[in-house]
C-alpha cells in the first residue's frame, strides 16, 4: 500500500510543469529561496522598531544581559547595568533565541543587534525548505511551489520571520516536525518515529502554544494512517507521544523556568478573558485581524484547498487550521492584539494552498502556448507586487537617528530611580538609553484588567494612596508617551499640580517625586 502510495506521488511530481522544465526547475526553486533571503537581509541593521518593538526589544535587553554575563572582561559597570536591566522580565517561555544570539556576540566579539535578524532569516528558511518538501510530497512540485512562494512573500510573513522574537524558531520546528510525521507515516519506522517526537517536543518546548498545531495534526494524521485501533496498539506512536510531552513538560509544569508558569499564564490569558469566547464581537474582530494580515480573500481559498487534500494531506493541513483556531480561542485577548500569534497562519495558508497550486498548474499545461506565456506572464506580475511591497516596507523609514535620541535621553536623565511611561513599555529608554524605569500602567492595560475582571467598574479606590503606594520608593516620574498621559487625566492632574517640573523639552518631561508644590 505504502509503494503504491508513493509511486503514484511520484507520478504527479513527474507530469506537473516544474517537470517540464528539466533541471531549470531547481534553479526556478533556489531563485525563490534566494530571492526571499535577499529581501530579507535588506537594511538589516536598520533597529527593531517595525513590529512589535516592545516584545523584540525585550529579548535583545535579555541577550545582552546574557552576552555580559558570559563575558566578565566587558566593561564591569555597564555588565553589572546590562545584567540590572534584564532582570525585571517575566520568564515567559525558554530563552533559546536570545541565548543563541548572547553566544554569536561572544564569538564575533560585540553585540550587534542585527545577528538576531540573521538567525530569524534562518529559521524561516529553514521551515520554508520543509515546507516545500512536505508540501511536494503530498501533491506536487508545482503545488510546493505555490506554497513556498506564498510563505517566503506574503507581506505579514515577510515583516514576521526578520523579528527578534521565538515564533520564527518555533515555525521552523513546527515544519520540520510535520515533514517528520509525514515520513514517519510513509515508512512507519523507528528513526522517523522517534526524530517526530524530538521535534514536536522542540516546537513546544520553545514556546508553549505550538502544542495546538502539533497535537491536532499529529492525532488526525495517525488516525488517518493508522486508524484509531491499530494506532493505540502501536509502539511507535506512543513513543512519539512520550516524547512531544517529556520534552517541554518540566519546563512548563513543573516551572523550571523559575518565574512564570504555564499554569500561572494560563490562568490570567486564558481563563480571565474566556469570557470573550460567548461574544460574538470577538469572532467578527477576529475577522478584521485576519483581513488585515493576510486578508480574508487568501484564508477562504487556502481552506478549499485544505479540503482538496488527499487524506493524509487534508490530516495535516486541517489539523494546522484547527491548531490556529484552538490557539486564538486560549487567548482570545492576545490573538487581537499581538499579531505575531497569528505568523502560525503564513505555514497554515501557503500549505493549504498547494493543493490549488496543483490543480491551477495541471490545467496550465493543456493550454495553448500562447496562453501559457500570457498566464506565466500574470503569475510573474502577481509575484512582483508583494516583492516590491515588501522592498519599499523595509526602505520606508529609517530608525537609526531615533536610537540616537534615546541614547541623548539616558545620558541626560539625572541619577535615580524611574517610573513612568515611555515608548514601547520603556524598553527603548531600557536598551539604547541604559536607563532602568519601571512601568506605570497604560490606559489600555487598565482596560484589560477590566475585561479580564481583576478590576470592576464598581471599585472605587483611593487614588492618591494607589498612587502614593505605586511611586513609593521612585525619585522621578518620567513621560516620553504625552498622548498616554493625557489618556489617563487623573493621572495627569496629580502630576501636574503637585511635583515640580525638573526637566522638559519635546521629547520628554520628568517630575521630582521628591518635591511636593505647596
Amino acid at each position: 500500500m505504502e509503494k503504491l502510495v508513493n509511486s503514484e506521488s511520484e507520478s504527479t511530481i513527474k507530469s506537473g510543469l516544474l517537470s517540464q522544465l528539466g533541471g531549470l526547475r531547481y534553479v526556478a526553486i533556489l531563485a525563490l529561496f534566494i530571492l526571499g533571503i535577499g529581501l530579507r537581509i535588506v537594511d538589516i541593521t536598520d533597529p527593531p522598531l517595525d513590529f512589535h518593538p516592545w516584545r523584540q526589544l525585550r529579548a535583545a535587553s535579555i541577550a545582552r544581559a546574557k552576552y555580559y554575563k558570559m563575558t566578565p572582561s566587558l566593561n564591569p559597570d555597564k555588565r553589572q547595568t546590562a545584567i540590572e536591566l534584564a532582570e525585571d522580565f517575566e520568564v515567559l517561555e525558554p530563552r533559546i533565541f536570545e541565548t543563541i544570539v548572547a553566544f554569536s556576540y561572544k564569538v564575533v566579539g560585540g553585540e550587534h543587534l542585527w545577528i538576531a535578524r540573521l538567525y530569524a532569516i534562518l529559521f524561516w528558511t529553514i521551515g520554508g525548505i520543509a515546507l516545500f518538501s512536505l508540501a511536494r510530497r503530498l501533491t506536487s512540485e508545482d503545488g510546493a511551489i505555490v506554497s513556498l512562494a506564498f510563505y517566503l512573500f506574503t507581506p505579514f510573513g515577510f515583516t514576521g520571520s526578520r523579528e527578534f522574537l521565538p515564533e520564527p524558531l518555533m515555525i521552523m520546528l513546527i515544519m520540520l516536525a510535520l515533514y517528520s510525521l509525514s515520513r514517519f507515516g510513509e515508512e512507519r519506522s523507528w528513526k522517523w518515529s522517534i526524530c517526530t517526537g524530538l521535534l514536536s517536543g522542540a516546537a513546544i518546548h520553545v514556546k508553549i502554544f505550538a502544542i495546538f498545531p502539533i497535537a491536532i495534526a499529529t492525532v488526525f494524521f495517525v488516525i488517518t494512517v493508522w486508524g484509531f485501533k491499530q494506532a493505540i496498539k502501536e509502539p511507535k506512536v506512543w513513543v512519539t507521544a512520550l516524547l512531544t510531552l517529556t520534552i517541554p513538560a518540566p519546563y512548563y509544569l513543573l516551572g523550571l523556568s523559575g518565574s512564570y508558569t504555564g499554569s500561572e499564564y494560563l490562568s490570567y490569558w486564558s481563563f480571565r478573558f474566556s469570557k470573550l469566547l460567548l461574544q460574538p464581537g470577538f469572532y467578527v474582530q477576529w475577522m478584521t485581524v485576519l483581513q488585515d494580515l493576510v486578508g480574508l480573500l487568501v484564508v477562504f481559498p487556502s481552506l478549499m484547498g485544505a479540503i482538496l487534500f488527499p487524506p493524509r494531506g487534508k490530516a495535516l493541513s486541517i489539523g494546522l487550521w484547527v491548531g490556529y483556531l484552538l490557539l486564538g480561542m486560549c487567548v482570545p485577548s492576545l490573538i487581537l492584539s499581538h499579531t505575531y500569534y497569528s505568523l502560525l497562519l503564513v505555514p497554515t495558508i501557503a500549505l493549504s494552498l498547494a493543493p490549488l497550486g496543483n490543480l491551477l498548474f495541471s490545467k496550465f499545461i493543456t493550454q495553448p502556448r500562447i496562453w501559457q506565456f500570457s498566464f506565466a506572464g500574470i503569475a510573474l506580475l502577481s509575484l512582483s507586487s508583494p516583492i516590491v511591497y515588501n522592498y519599499k516596507s523595509v526602505m520606508a523609514r529609517d530608525y537609526r537617528p531615533e536610537i540616537i535620541g534615546w541614547e541623548e535621553l539616558g545620558n541626560e536623565l539625572p541619577e535615580g530611580t524611574f517610573i513612568g511611561i515611555t515608548h514601547d513599555y520603556n524598553n527603548r529608554l531600557n536598551y539604547y538609553g541604559w536607563r532602568k524605569v519601571t512601568q506605570w500602567p497604560h490606559a489600555s492595560d487598565i482596560g484589560t484588567d477590566i475585561i479580564s475582571g481583576a478590576i470592576t467598574i464598581q471599585d472605587n479606590p483611593d487614588w492618591h494612596e494607589i498612587f502614593l503606594q505605586k511611586t513609593q520608593g521612585y525619585d522621578y516620574f518620567i513621560v516620553t508617551l504625552f498622548g498616554e498621559l493625557d489618556l489617563q487625566p487623573v493621572l495627569r492632574e496629580t502630576l501636574y499640580q503637585n511635583y515640580e517640573i525638573i526637566a522638559a523639552d519635546d521629547r520628554y518631561i520628568v517630575f521630582d517625586l521628591n518635591s511636593k508644590k505647596e
